[in-house]
């Protein structure tokens, strides 16, 4: 579908990346818990779920567009990538802080 997508080209890349990164996330947290290896699973289902998030934040971001009085045209391209890679930024920051985090606690715990 991010072919038929509006916006042109930016927004069908963006799109396409969205769902190839929506498919390779949930890909990869499938096969971790194939694998039990349970930790490595919850931080791809973490990236998994700010992808698939980006629906919701494309809604609301909508809303708040044409709140605005912004054309449609002009903003629309803008929030093909403004939907999902904000999203996948935090996920990504909070699961580096996590892994981090526990990095940390193991250091103190083994001195």
């Amino acid at each position: 579908m991010s072919f038929y997508a509006f916006g042109g080209t930016t927004s069908h890349v963006a799109f396409c990346l969205l769902a190839l990164a929506w498919l390779f996330t949930a890909y990869r947290g499938y096969t971790t818990a194939r694998a039990r290896r349970f930790a490595e699973h919850r931080t791809w289902m973490i990236r998994n779920f700010a992808l698939t998030l980006g629906a919701v934040t494309l809604r609301i971001q909508l809303g708040s567009s044409f709140a605005a009085g912004l054309r449609f045209q002009n903003f629309y391209p803008w929030l093909a990538w403004t939907a999902w890679v904000p999203n996948v930024l935090v996920a990504e920051w909070l699961v580096r802080k996590a892994h981090h985090t526990a990095l940390r606690a193991a250091t103190l715990a083994g001195t």
